[in-house]
């Protein structure tokens, strides 16, 4: 896993220090629309793995005040039993998440249809949504889940 992470990041690296070298200048070279994905793509996974340390404490703290709340009294109150219920739901989807990213890495391909243009950007476009959607689904449950954390604290 972190393997994959750092081949991909030295990738992302050296594919813009390349693309940087070989523009002679700004106006007489633009990027090409598979190159701005490729960017759009790398920066929504940059995002997206800053945010999986995070992740990872977050649910041993979810974890860790559900195994309090599972060690009460049963019927202790119904508040217990409403934090309960956000604590597993919030738990899932992060776990979700994460697994979404994991998954994502594995499959992804940087040099899918290199000889096919059009349908390279097809994919690139498709890639470039599913980092965007978790990138957003990343931030969006930390919030919540900081927000949960901080309220029961």
């Amino acid at each position: 896993m972190r393997t994959k992470l750092i081949i991909l990041t030295a990738i992302a690296v050296l594919l813009n220090i390349s693309c940087n070298n070989n523009s002679k200048s700004p106006e007489t070279k633009s990027k090409s629309k598979a190159d701005s994905l490729m960017d759009d793509i790398m920066a929504n996974h940059g995002t997206g793995m800053a945010k999986m340390n995070k992740i990872s404490v977050v649910q041993g703290q979810m974890q860790h005040l559900l195994d309090s709340i599972t060690g009460l009294h049963r019927g202790s109150n119904k508040e217990n039993t409403v934090l309960k219920t956000d604590l597993d739901s919030l738990l899932a989807h992060l776990r979700s998440v994460e697994s979404r990213m994991n998954q994502w890495m594995d499959e992804f391909n940087m040099d899918s249809l290199e000889n096919k243009p059009e349908e390279r950007i097809q994919y690139l476009e498709s890639e470039r949504q599913k980092t965007e959607m978790m990138k957003n689904d990343m931030i969006s449950l930390l919030q919540k889940s900081d927000s949960l954390l901080v309220r029961k604290n």
